[in-house]
């Protein structure tokens, strides 16, 4: 299974280098479409230059963002997605001299105009935002940017950001990083963008951009994590932050206290909804973890039970969802969850979703995972919260990458052992949220609000 669905280019001084795209890059980018990865490109050109100086370049990606983020070209239509610059801003720049280029909906200028850009949206009183592309200028509306209009454009595809790629090389490549799950810069990159990249290739342009195609990376057998997305869990001995990956890894959290499982396991669930992974969390006995209160997950339960069926529809790219299977009988229950197993690790296969299965088999320890084995993305998203470790299947303790052990006092003291380190306390972080103190029973689940 492969992590990422789609991949984000910019188009010059990342695929080009100085003319077209190479026919490796181009050939790289088909294998990996036919393959079925979403092509996309981003690119502050508007179409016409696009079609222009490169010729069905266009048509080589399953969808074009033209403009930086103003404009959607898809297979059968071209849509705004935002109101073009106001045409009085054309006109007073065009009247103090400045050279101005013209899109559907973004104005551009040379960088030698900004004092005279700024002038002028201040004098008209304009909510415009000026942003720099190397030596060029982009006058644009506010809050557009790559990686408004990267998330339109996989939201068209219905494809997580969680699960994009994206490379790039200048400066109004950081909005497409920022949406990215993973942000590449190509060798010939900015400074700026070099510092804020998850990953910075040694390769310049398109021939850098080939290589990490070819790699591992995108077929899901080699995992980079970004080191801006992570989860908390607390502090070391000398008061630093302790980080896990928030994506492509699995965590165990045991102990004999019942509540300091549910407090940290609120923790990483919290942290994981609030940056719009999609989580799936299973209670066979009952919420032991209180989440109702929790913004953008649903919890179900009882008469609001779904069919198995119907689950990879709840499951959006960016929805997460509490089954409560508590109401139903031991042989329900089983039948039910073997059911989900089959909808969802089917649905995930396919899209990618849900990011993470969290697991709380409670103190009795006994729980069917049918976890997937392989050496891609299907093996890793699972997070099993047991009082009685031991009970559990020993290939699937085999592996947990990270593993949590709770004090048996309850407290909020902790051991964390993890791949190349060696057994560490920690003190566990505060949560984002206060959860209700009182359980809802699972004739009682209801649907909360969602953000």
């Amino acid at each position: 299974m492969r992590w990422y669905r789609a991949v984000a280019f910019d188009l010059d001084g990342t695929l080009t280098t100085g003319g077209s795209p190479s026919a490796a890059v181009l050939d790289r980018i088909a294998a990996l479409r036919d393959d079925g990865v979403r092509m996309l490109l981003v690119t502050g050109r508007n179409l016409a230059h696009l079609e222009a100086d490169f010729p069905g370049l266009a048509n080589r990606f399953d969808l074009v963002v033209a403009e930086n983020g103003c404009v959607l070209r898809t297979d059968d239509a071209v849509r705004h997605l935002v109101d073009p610059v106001e045409p009085a801003l054309l006109e007073r720049l065009s009247s103090a001299g400045v050279a101005v280029g013209r899109g559907e909906v973004l104005l551009g200028a040379g960088a030698d105009a900004y004092d005279a850009v700024v002038e002028a949206v201040g004098f008209l009183g304009l909510d415009v935002q000026v942003v720099r592309n190397r030596d060029e200028l982009m006058l644009l509306p506010a809050g557009i940017s790559k990686g408004t209009g990267l998330c339109a454009a996989l939201a068209e595809l219905d494809i997580s950001p969680h699960n994009s790629m994206a490379f790039g090389d200048a400066e109004n490549d950081h909005a497409m990083f920022a949406a990215a799950e993973l942000g590449v810069a190509v060798a010939n990159a900015v400074d700026s963008l070099r510092r804020c990249a998850d990953l910075v290739l040694t390769t310049p342009n398109g021939a850098g951009v080939a290589e990490l195609l070819a790699s591992d990376v995108l077929s899901g057998r080699q995992r980079l994590h970004s080191d801006r997305r992570h989860v908390v869990l607390g502090t070391d001995a000398a008061d630093r932050p302790v980080r896990l990956p928030a994506a492509q890894t699995n965590l165990l959290i045991t102990g004999a206290g019942g509540s300091a499982r549910s407090y940290l396991t609120r923790l990483v669930v919290e942290q994981l909804v609030a940056q719009r992974y999609s989580v799936l969390m299973l209670a066979p006995e009952g919420r032991q973890v209180p989440l109702d209160t929790l913004p953008g997950l649903t919890v179900l339960g009882g008469a609001q039970l779904p069919d198995p069926a119907e689950l990879p529809r709840l499951h959006g790219i960016d929805r997460s969802v509490l089954l409560d299977l508590s109401g139903l009988g031991t042989t329900a229950r089983e039948a039910y969850s073997q059911a989900m197993w089959q909808q969802l690790l089917a649905h995930r296969a396919a899209t990618g979703t849900p990011h993470w299965f969290v697991i709380d088999v409670g103190q009795a320890g006994t729980c069917r995972i049918p976890w997937p084995k392989g050496t891609g993305a299907e093996q890793w998203g699972l997070c099993v919260v047991s009082g009685q470790p031991d009970q559990l299947d020993a290939d699937l303790l085999a592996r947990m990458e990270w593993r949590v052990a709770l004090s048996q006092d309850g407290g909020q003291e902790a051991v964390l052992t993890g791949p190349n380190i060696l057994p560490q306390s920690i003190t566990l972080g505060r949560r984002l949220t206060t959860p209700k103190e009182t359980m809802v029973g699972a004739s009682q689940g209801r649907e909360d609000r969602s953000v």
